[in-house]
């Protein structure tokens, strides 16, 4: 490092005034995106990558152990138990699934305030707050908020993480701490965020080289606890998840976004700006990351630079630098690609902005009335370009929110559907399967597992779900048929009594939803064995094609590696 290099980032005094006007706009953008993110909870669509946490929390708060992971154990890096886990902090005060999407979307909306105070951090207070209201107002940001899925709780943690990384060395000895957890836990809320952990710790290693003795222990002994749990499952699974994500990344495995045929550089750019803001914001933000590895670079090689910008720079730009590269080798290993995992790159595109802006405007106007009315000048520009965009852009997250998704995927319609169940079961053992007429595809299996998630939170005992068939007597069968299903219909039926349901979507005359309950499942699982091509169908013990969709299952520690409902005898080899 530069002997000449500051401790910490040269940031004005902005007054109480002007920290308390700052400070009531970011929370009013809070309270309209908490608006938007919970209007119409109901409607939230579920999809498999969205409900499995939801699951995993049910039973973790029912005594559950924490799954571990088997090779080729793709599941728990993918999809990290992180996030189950914070859901299973709250499950206390969730009576429902509902309760948890509704949460879930709350703690993603931590995201807006976090943009604030990144920019203020950074000395940029009118940059942070014209993310923080893009967060908040962006249709495709409040569906994913609400939606919950893809990345779960990574543009949280890597907000606060990079506001950890904000004061430099001036950084005391917890806060460092606390950004090494975030560093650390990066990669295990979803894989995504490894390339901007290896980036904004690079930086954080930097900061700790200037420490000795326990300021340097603490936080590395810290950042190290969220690691050690999954250490011991890659260790006992001989290093499965990392097979597996190489493999992915080589393109061993074909893992394509349904419905997205090309996937590249040019598609991530087009995504970029176009999702998480107008184009006033989007622009520079996205040419902040695609400069990011010449930057990086010339940060890294340059002293007088890296002194006159700062280490929070050097880590911001490291992140999205590798982040870039990352999205290159896994679109071009495997075609995947997404929208919600092009987020993380426009939020260190804006904190690269941010601390641009805060160093290069207290070189060139000082730090107090000069860059206040700078600061000022810069506000009134960005509410004049984006300003415009606000009113569409609430009408269109506002009437996204009432619209409800088609084929029993909303939360209300299982909901609907599960109390249903609960009403009108015998009480006895029971199983549930989906089959999809093939007028409803490619509507998603998960209405049949949030109806499970759902049944937990209202009490049904695991047992009531059983692997083996029981001694006394058959086993209740429920048969939820999606679509018309006319070749179905027109041979009598499935087996059982019609029982009535009231699927609350606004759009149900759309796509049909009926159910039948019978006496024996088994009964039930041969009828359906027998439709003919062209039917999809679902059973519960499958839990939405975990093996199909994630490459592996989750291990359960006591149970012989089975999920409780799944590995069943009751599962069929032609589902």
């Amino acid at each position: 490092m530069s002997s000449s290099e500051p401790s910490s980032s040269p940031l004005p005094r902005w007054g109480l005034p002007r920290e308390a006007l700052f400070g009531v706009a970011a929370l009013f953008f809070w309270a309209v995106g908490l608006y938007l993110r919970t209007l119409e909870a109901g409607s939230t669509s579920l999809d498999q990558a969205a409900i499995h946490p939801h699951y995993f929390a049910a039973l973790m708060a029912r005594g559950e152990p924490w799954p571990a992971v088997g090779p080729p154990a793709a599941f728990f890096v993918r999809h990290g138990t992180v996030n189950a886990f914070l859901l299973t902090l709250l499950q206390p005060f969730a009576d429902s699934l509902l309760d948890s999407v509704r949460s879930a979307a709350v703690l993603r909306s931590l995201a807006i305030p976090l943009s604030y105070l990144l920019g203020r951090a950074l000395g940029a207070p009118a940059l942070g707050l014209a993310a923080a209201a893009m967060r908040a107002l962006a249709p495709e940001s409040v569906n994913l908020d609400r939606h919950f899925g893809g990345t779960y709780f990574l543009d949280p943690v890597l907000l606060a993480t990079m506001w950890g990384l904000a004061a430099g060395r001036a950084s005391s000895t917890a806060r460092l701490a606390a950004t090494g957890v975030g560093l650390a836990c990066l990669p295990l809320v979803h894989p995504m965020g490894l390339p901007a952990a290896l980036g904004l710790g690079g930086a954080w290693a930097w900061i700790l080289s200037g420490r000795r003795g326990k300021q340097r222990l603490i936080p590395l002994g810290i950042a190290a606890l969220p690691l050690l749990p999954y250490l011991a499952v890659e260790v006992a699974s001989h290093f499965g998840a990392v097979r597996s994500v190489l493999s992915m990344l080589s393109g061993g495995v074909e893992f394509e976004a349904p419905g997205e045929e090309e996937v590249g550089l040019l598609w991530t750019v087009t995504l970029l700006l176009k999702d998480p803001a107008p184009l006033p914001l989007a622009l520079p933000a996205l040419l902040a990351w695609l400069s990011a590895p010449a930057l990086a670079g010339l940060l890294l090689l340059r002293g007088d630079v890296r002194a006159r910008l700062g280490l929070p720079l050097l880590g911001y730009a490291a992140g999205a630098g590798l982040l870039l590269l990352f999205f290159l080798a896994v679109q071009g290993g495997v075609g995947y690609g997404y929208g919600h995992h092009v987020m993380s790159a426009f939020l260190l595109g804006v904190g690269i902005l941010c601390a641009l802006w805060g160093r290069l405007a207290a070189a060139r106007w000082g730090l107090e009335s000069s860059r206040h009315r700078v600061e000022l000048a810069l506000g009134v520009s960005l509410v004049v370009a984006l300003a415009p965009f606000g009113p569409r852009m609430f009408s269109d997250a506002e009437g996204a929110d009432r619209s409800w998704p088609w084929g029993m995927s909303a939360a209300g319609s299982i909901e609907a559907m599960a109390h249903l169940i609960e009403t009108e079961r015998s009480g006895r053992p029971m199983h549930l399967a989906l089959v999809h007429a093939p007028d409803a595809q490619p509507a998603p299996p998960v209405a049949l597992s949030g109806v499970v998630v759902e049944l937990l939170h209202r009490g049904l005992p695991l047992t009531d779900l059983p692997q083996h068939p029981p001694t006394d007597g058959p086993v209740e069968g429920w048969f939820i048929l999606v679509g018309d299903g006319v070749e179905l219909l027109a041979h009598g039926g499935p087996p059982g009594q019609l029982v009535p349901y009231e699927d609350p979507h606004p759009q149900a005359e759309r796509m049909a939803v009926r159910v039948w309950r019978s006496e024996d499942f088994m009964v039930t699982k041969a009828w359906m064995e027998s439709l003919p091509e062209g039917y999809e169908l679902y059973g519960t013990e499958e839990y939405q094609d975990l093996e199909e969709y994630y490459f592996a299952r989750p291990v359960w520690p006591g149970r012989g590696g089975a999920l409780p409902i799944m590995e069943s005898e009751f599962r069929s080899s032609d589902w």
